[in-house]
């Protein structure tokens, strides 16, 4: 079973928080505050792929979905005019590892088994993190202007990964049906975090960019730990 929860390290599907310092680049000097919303991809490098293993008439198969989706929100302060630091929160999901036994006749430990038996792990991540955000604009010609930054921080993590059996079949001739969650895994731990990012100033106070940032050496215990990078668009807003 372990080797099966290993599969799972990219439940720990995190990213860094919402980078907006762009708004601090002198236009609400060094007292800025504000808020953001992030939303995004995250994808684990975990070297793991779909697997099948037959013996006679019992089959097994795995898959793994490495790629999840993570929403933010957060807010903001501005302690240089090119610097901010953020505090914020957020939940990954989506991600899940499907295992899949297939017997025909099959003889297990000395059980006659028939039919088809699923178990499938969903894994979901709370999230809290703070960030050091730095930035800079660069100026066109035609007098538009994009701004660019780095952000690292640490980030918090609450993981939790729900087991769930399902399917049905005979033992031993014996009728086995079943839907049921069989067990509850939760993980804590901390990691760093590291990312950068564009954004653009549409005015009225709002900021958009996109940011890509990464992740390495995320979870421990039960899932094996990997590295991770994600993917996200933002928006914010001061006050």
């Amino acid at each position: 079973m372990k080797s099966f929860l290993s599969c799972m390290s990219a439940a720990c599907i995190i990213s860094a928080g919402g980078a907006f310092a762009e708004e601090v680049n002198g236009k609400w000097g060094g007292q800025s505050l504000y808020g953001f919303a992030e939303y995004g991809v995250a994808k684990s490098d975990i070297n793991v792929s779909s697997t099948s293993v037959t013996s006679g008439s019992y089959t097994y198969t795995e898959a793994l979905d490495s790629t999840g989706t993570i929403a933010k929100l957060g807010v903001g302060f501005a302690v240089a005019e090119k610097t901010s630091v953020e505090l914020y929160s957020g939940r990954a999901k989506g991600f899940t590892n499907t295992a899949t036994i297939t017997a025909s006749n099959a003889v297990i430990n000395g059980q006659t088994w028939n039919g088809s038996l699923t178990a499938k792990e969903e894994v979901s991540a709370d999230l809290w993190g703070i960030n050091v955000v730095m930035s800079d604009k660069h100026l066109f010609e035609d007098g538009s202007e994009v701004s660019y930054f780095g952000r690292a921080g640490v980030v918090r993590f609450d993981m939790k990964d729900v087991i769930t059996l399902s399917g049905s079949g005979t033992v031993d001739s014996v009728a086995v049906s079943t839907t049921a969650a069989i067990a509850t895994i939760k993980e804590t731990g901390t990691t760093l975090s590291f990312g950068g990012g564009v954004a653009y100033n549409v005015g009225n106070g709002m900021v958009v960019n996109g940011a890509i940032d990464y992740i390495p050496n995320v979870g421990g215990g039960f899932l094996a730990k990997s590295n991770i990078t994600t993917l996200t668009v933002g928006l914010s807003k001061s006050f």
